[in-house]
């Protein structure tokens, strides 16, 4: 089948460039809630010297000349392992375990990135201050093409924020941690976790609510894998008090948005360059999610072994919808660029994070017809896909702003048929 033909190819390249970098690198976890990852050194496309500052200021999405004003590409969350390849001044390359990304030139899978050296902890440091780091969760690794190892280890992770006092910090959802002692089926409301306190060198323990978690298990089924994802993105489309804001690159949620956000044009070398923002928003780094990292990060959390990072690797990766298959609640809706989710196939809904030149910048559940014109039910985006009509899709206020000739219906069971 397709998705096994590129897996094999992906799995001997991986294996590849593994041979290669071994002898340079080393193995680090990532020391801070959310860590922003970048494609080149911000040292060598900004002009500023403070990497850090420059760092800081990458705003929630950019437009015009958007690899200059926000060049984010990726997010890691605290214990995430990571390989480092080398150091450049106060930024580091690395290489990431838990998703790729193809181009439209190669099926090489890519997954290297850079980020401040600050971010990371080396595992062999932490061992020499006397840290287990058999406590930090291992690595989400898509050359295995199963998330089953790592639900061999008493594994917890967030499914909301959680902010812990000892060490003051807030961590994402979709943060791993390894519980103190097995989990069992009648579970308190709070269960112990290890962590590292990074400030004094020296691993303690913290309790994390229960109800903030999924946890680690090898019975559900596939079917209920799926459901599981499919409602953990409904309850972080529907927040109490305000929404998730969409960020390019974005897969952590810390908090939740409820001010206008505005676009910012400046002219820099004779060039316009814009970008979004929140008012009053002076949080660092931004914490959001873009369409194609909304998925990444729910369905790994929901142990879906899904490994697409990019528009692009997801239409290379999953099946189309044929015209005997059922469609389900967390099957793709791929255009150019974009990527939706099946979230309510008799309400007529899909949850998708949308940017911000269309007036939305959030991650959100809409009505079918309120996103493609002239399409209300999920009956019509069926008839619509097999019979190959163009897509015409529309903004906040109705009026339609881009046309897909060339878009398709995604099975998310396919992601399974690699095994």
């Amino acid at each position: 089948m397709k998705t096994t033909r590129y897996f094999l190819y992906f799995t001997l390249m991986y294996g590849l460039f593994s041979i290669i970098i071994t002898n340079t690198t080393k193995k680090a976890v990532i020391c801070v809630p959310i860590a922003d990852l970048v494609g080149n050194p911000l040292s060598t496309i900004n002009s500023s010297n403070n990497v850090s500052k420059a760092y800081k200021k990458l705003p929630v999405c950019g437009e015009n000349n958007a690899h200059h004003t926000c060049p984010r590409l990726h997010q890691l969350l605290y214990n995430e392992v990571v390989e480092v390849i080398k150091k450049q001044n106060n930024e580091i390359c690395i290489a990431i375990p838990n998703t790729y990304y193809l181009t439209l030139l190669s099926n090489n899978p890519q997954i290297t990135y850079w980020t401040e050296e600050k971010n990371i902890r080396y595992l062999s440091d932490l061992a020499e201050k006397n840290i287990n780091i058999q406590h930090i969760p291992a690595p989400v690794d898509f050359k295995q093409n199963s998330l089953t190892e790592i639900l061999n280890y008493p594994t917890i992770t967030l499914t909301m924020p959680h902010y812990n006092s000892t060490l003051n910090l807030t961590f994402s959802a979709g943060t791993r941690f390894i519980a103190k002692k097995p989990l069992q089926k009648n579970r308190n409301k709070k269960i112990t976790v290890f962590a590292v306190d990074y400030n004094k060198n020296k691993q303690i323990l913290i309790q994390i609510p229960t109800n903030k978690c999924i946890f680690s298990s090898l019975s559900l089924t596939q079917e209920q894998q799926i459901s599981q994802y499919v409602a953990l993105i409904k309850q972080w489309a529907h927040q109490k008090n305000g929404f998730i804001p969409y960020v390019w690159g974005g897969m952590s949620f810390i908090q939740t948005m409820n001010k206008p956000f505005k676009k910012v044009t400046t002219l820099y070398d004779n060039n316009e360059h814009s970008w979004y923002e929140f008012d009053h928003d002076y949080t660092n780094p931004k914490s959001g999610f873009d369409c194609s990292g909304l998925i990444t990060r729910a369905t790994q959390l929901c142990h879906i072994p899904y490994f697409c990072k990019n528009t692009t690797t997801i239409e290379r990766c999953l099946e189309p919808l044929e015209l005997n298959d059922t469609l389900i609640e967390g099957d793709l809706i791929l255009i150019k660029g974009h990527v939706m989710v099946v979230s309510d196939i008799k309400k007529n809904l899909l949850i998708e994070a949308r940017g911000y030149s269309h007036g939305y910048g959030k991650l959100h559940e809409i009505a079918l017809e309120n996103v493609f014109d002239g399409i209300k039910t999920y009956a019509d985006l069926c008839d619509a896909f097999f019979t190959k009509k163009t897509l015409y899709r529309k903004d906040i206020n109705e009026t339609v702003r881009d046309s897909f000739k060339d878009w398709k219906i995604l099975k998310i069971t396919s992601v399974y048929n690699s095994h």
